[in-house]
């Protein structure tokens, strides 16, 4: 039971309280194939998660660029931090930038306007609640979305 729930993807997501992948998921707009009592059936991780349905697969769009970070963790201790990013597009050029952020136990997930100034970026979620978030855990998202931004204008 251990391993089924925190093993896989879908045991991470669903069925462990640690959900090391739920903010890439988040910023993946992933969508999940959902078995109920009758039905098999598409949904979002929200209704997922609320409804806790068993997992049968997960999609999600191709962003141009993505990031993910984990930072160290105490034994013993609360999880650590994870930050996931992605930029979307439609066509070629880029259209959003999705943040999500896993803090102890709690998922924050935003979706902004792209923009090609991290500052810019910044200022726009400081009003969400990414900008409520710890000092730490602000200066982790400030170098996830300075990387991921960077690699746009790369590409």
């Amino acid at each position: 039971g251990a391993v089924r729930r925190a093993a896989t993807v879908g045991g991470n997501i669903v069925g462990s309280t640690l959900r090391c992948l739920l903010p890439a998921a988040l910023v993946l707009d992933a969508r999940a194939t959902v078995l109920e009592s009758h039905s098999v059936y598409d949904t979002d991780l929200t209704e997922l998660l609320a409804k806790r349905h068993v997992l049968l697969a997960l999609r999600w769009r191709a962003p141009l660029v993505s990031g993910y970070r984990k930072l160290e963790g105490e034994a013993g201790g609360p999880p650590p931090l994870v930050v996931a990013t992605a930029v979307h597009a439609d066509g070629d050029s880029p259209r959003d930038l999705r943040v999500a952020v896993r803090d102890g136990y709690e998922v924050f997930s935003e979706c902004t306007p792209y923009d090609p100034d991290p500052e810019q970026v910044l200022h726009a979620l400081a009003g969400t609640d990414l900008g409520a978030l710890p000092a730490v855990a602000r200066d982790a998202v400030h170098a996830q979305i300075t990387d991921v931004l960077a690699r746009v204008a790369e590409d």
